[in-house]
C-alpha cells in the first residue's frame, strides 16, 4: 500500500480515536442518570418499585448504546432518545452555547401584538410568555384598556411557555370568580439547592431575593424531601370583575406547553372565556422549574424539573393536554375571522 496512503489512514484513525474520548459517552450518559435519578421530581412516581426491573434493562441497553457512539453528535442521540422515554416536555438535552447570547430581533423572535379588528373586536398575539416580553405584553393589556372593546380573542397558539409573570395582566379581565390556585413541592436535592444558590448571586428584586433565601434554607432543612412552596390550593380574588370585555376567546395549539398551559388553566375557570383550537395542548407543566445541569465532557446541558404541582395526582396535564372548549375544524384557513363571528353569533351582535 503506498506510504502516504497508510499515513492518512492513520491520521484520520487516530483523529477518530481522540474524538471518541473527547466524547467520552458511557461518563456523560452514566452523569446524566445519576442526576436525573437525585433530581427529577417525577422519577419516584415515573420508576416505582414495580417498574424498577424494567427500567434497569432499558438503561443496560441504552448504556451499551453509548458504549458505541464514537461521537459527540451520536452520543447526543443516544442520551435523548434516553430522556424521551420519560415523555416529559421538560426534560432534555440541549446543546450549550458558550458564546455571548446575542440580542433578539422582532425578526428571531414574533413579539406580542395588539389589532382592532373592528368596534366589537380587538385581537392580541401573545406567541411567547418570555420573561422578556413583561414589559410588552403588560403595555399591551394598558393599550387595551385604555381603548376596550366587547371582545377579545387572545391567539397563544405556538407558545411554548416562558414564566408565569407575563400574563398577569390579564388576569383582571378575565376575572369572573376566584380563582383556584395550586402550589409546588420542591426536591430537596444538592443540585436543586445550588440551582436556587445562583440565583442568590444574580441581582433580582428584594422581595423575590427574600422568597429564595427562605426556599433554600428550607430545603437545606430537608435534604431528599419534598418540600411544599406556597399553599397547596389556595383562591385569587380581585376587588371587582372588570365590564370589559364581556367575552374572550383563547386559541390554542399542540404547541402550547408549560406556562401556556398555566395560562389556560386559569381562562377555564372564567365565566367570560371560551377555548378554542384544533388539538390538546402538548402537557407539559405538572413537572417544573428547570434545574440545567452542564454535561462533564460534551458541549450540552440537561434539563431536569425540581418541582411538581400540588394538583397531581387528582388532576395531570401532562397525560393528555389540556383540550379545547370548542374543536375547530383542522382546515379552517382563518380561525379568528371564525371565531369573531363566533363570538358575534353568541352574543347576537350585527
Amino acid at each position: 500500500m503506498n506510504k502516504s496512503i497508510c499515513t492518512a489512514l492513520l491520521v484520520c484513525a487516530l483523529s477518530v480515536a481522540a474524538n471518541a474520548q473527547q466524547c467520552n459517552c458511557p461518563e456523560n450518559f452514566d452523569y446524566v442518570v445519576q442526576k436525573l435519578e437525585m433530581n427529577y421530581a417525577r422519577f419516584p412516581d415515573k420508576v416505582p418499585a414495580s417498574e424498577k426491573k424494567a427500567y434497569a434493562r432499558l438503561k443496560a441497553k441504552t448504556e451499551r448504546k453509548a458504549r458505541k457512539a464514537a461521537t459527540t453528535d451520536s452520543c447526543a442521540e443516544v442520551i435523548t432518545g434516553w430522556l424521551n422515554t420519560f415523555h416529559d416536555g421538560h426534560v432534555y438535552l440541549s446543546p450549550q452555547d458558550k458564546a455571548a447570547p446575542k440580542p433578539l430581533t422582532p425578526a428571531v423572535v414574533k413579539q406580542p401584538n395588539l389589532a382592532r379588528l373592528d368596534e366589537q373586536t380587538a385581537l392580541l398575539v401573545l406567541p411567547s410568555f418570555s420573561i422578556r416580553h413583561i414589559k410588552a405584553i403588560d403595555s399591551l393589556v394598558a393599550a387595551f384598556k385604555d381603548s376596550p372593546t366587547p371582545q377579545l380573542i387572545i391567539d397563544i397558539r405556538g407558545n411554548g411557555g416562558g414564566g408565569d409573570r407575563p400574563y398577569f395582566g390579564l388576569l383582571p379581565l378575565m376575572y369572573t370568580r376566584p380563582y383556584e390556585v395550586h402550589g409546588v413541592e420542591f426536591l430537596a436535592s444538592e443540585d436543586n439547592i445550588a440551582n436556587f444558590e445562583a440565583l442568590l448571586q444574580e441581582e433580582i428584586p428584594a422581595n423575590t431575593r427574600k422568597v429564595v433565601e427562605e426556599l433554600v434554607a428550607t430545603l437545606k432543612a430537608r435534604p431528599g424531601q419534598f418540600v411544599p412552596f406556597g399553599e397547596e390550593k389556595s383562591v385569587a380574588t380581585y376587588e371587582s370583575v372588570s365590564k370589559t370585555p364581556v367575552r374572550i376567546a383563547v386559541i390554542q395549539d399542540q404547541k402550547c406547553a408549560s406556562a401556556a398551559e398555566q395560562f389556560l388553566l386559569y381562562a377555564l375557570q372564567s365565566d367570560k372565556v371560551t377555548t378554542f383550537g384544533t388539538s390538546n395542548t402538548k402537557g407539559a407543566l405538572d413537572y417544573a422549574n428547570v434545574t440545567e445541569l452542564p454535561l462533564p465532557s460534551m458541549p450540552y446541558l440537561v434539563g431536569i424539573p425540581s418541582s411538581r404541582s400540588t394538583r397531581l395526582p387528582e388532576t395531570s396535564v401532562d397525560k393528555a393536554g389540556i383540550a379545547p372548549e370548542v374543536k375547530l375544524p383542522k382546515h379552517l384557513e382563518d380561525p379568528v375571522s371564525y371565531i369573531k363571528g363566533y363570538l358575534k353569533a353568541e352574543a347576537q351582535l350585527p
